[in-house]
């Protein structure tokens, strides 16, 4: 009972509001601390498994770390994750479920790690807007075909299952993308629209004999980057 109650006591969320700063311990520690939370405030997290709920409020989270092996040093969410709310911030924190995005402006997704990326429609919001991910790792990603102004910056990207719209290309910059056009069950998955800056890009194959064939569809335009098997 006593290491049980202490290793919860570990799970740290800090809300600072102004000058103000509160903290909440436990598991559901981030829950409390965002239901107390204003927009513009700054919720800190310790490393350790946090229950999450969906942010609609302007805030920032801050996590301890995103990408060791070793998941006690990381900061992460034990339950899928959705952000409704405009002009969101997201450090650190590793989501080994679900990232929903649902019509937002101006989310920033700076030294996250994350399984799989989707994005679906709220009312009066088809699309995503000026959503920006910086030193990520994205496995499944599935938000490019409701995206708008996408930035994706010193990333590393498993795959896109799906393409965006001819009229809303990405930036991509610095990355790296694994598997950027490959075969996977007799279909072939494209590359996104984008503009492609420094990056090193993968043509990979499941079941396939062959090589994927690439696909230079305007309005993508590639600058610096090196393709490989």
């Amino acid at each position: 009972l006593f290491t049980v109650c202490g290793f919860a006591a570990k799970l740290t969320a800090t809300l600072q509001s102004g000058d103000k700063v509160t903290p909440f311990y436990g598991e559901n520690a981030f829950v409390d601390a965002y239901n107390a939370a204003a927009n513009g405030d700054v919720i800190t997290l310790s490393p350790g498994a946090f229950k999450a709920t969906n942010i609609e409020k302007s805030i920032t989270v801050i996590g301890a770390y995103a990408f060791s092996e070793d998941l006690s040093k990381t900061t992460q969410f034990s339950s899928p994750v959705s952000i409704s709310g405009d002009n969101v911030t997201l450090e650190g924190v590793r989501f080994v479920y679900t990232l929903m995005i649902e019509g937002t402006d101006n989310l920033i997704v700076n030294r996250c790690w994350i399984d799989y990326l989707t994005a679906t429609q709220k009312e009066g919001h088809k699309y995503h807007n000026n959503t920006i991910f910086k030193d990520c790792y994205i496995n499944d990603n599935h938000a490019m075909p409701l995206s708008q102004n996408m930035v994706l910056r010193n990333c590393s990207v498993n795959h896109f299952n799906e393409m965006n719209e001819i009229g809303n290309p990405a930036l991509i910059e610095n990355c790296n993308v694994t598997q950027f056009a490959y075969y996977k069950s007799g279909v072939l998955y494209r590359q996104p629209y984008a503009i492609y800056r420094n990056c090193l890009l993968g043509l990979y194959n499941a079941g396939s004999a062959s090589t994927p064939s690439l696909s230079f569809s305007a309005p993508s335009e590639f600058h610096n980057s090196c393709f490989y098997e």
